[in-house]
């Protein structure tokens, strides 16, 4: 994991992308992998989002982080 997706501003964007991303789809953990996985493998959902693969991977690894620091 890098440094980066490490730092204190990359949880605090993962935990606010994150607050967002539930508001969109539910906080049921299956319907938030299920869609997780929709926007990984069809990047068509991906356009209305207005971020680039570059940005989702960063805040992939940051909630990765953020997950294994709350754990």
């Amino acid at each position: 994991r890098d440094r980066d997706a490490r730092s204190l501003e990359a949880q605090q964007l993962a935990r606010r992308w994150f607050g967002l991303f539930t508001d969109m789809v539910g906080d049921d953990p299956e319907v938030v992998e299920r869609s997780r996985q929709a926007y990984a493998s069809e990047p068509l959902l991906r356009i209305g989002l207005g971020i680039g693969d570059e940005v989702m991977d960063f805040l992939r690894r940051a909630m990765e982080n953020l997950q294994a620091q709350e754990s």
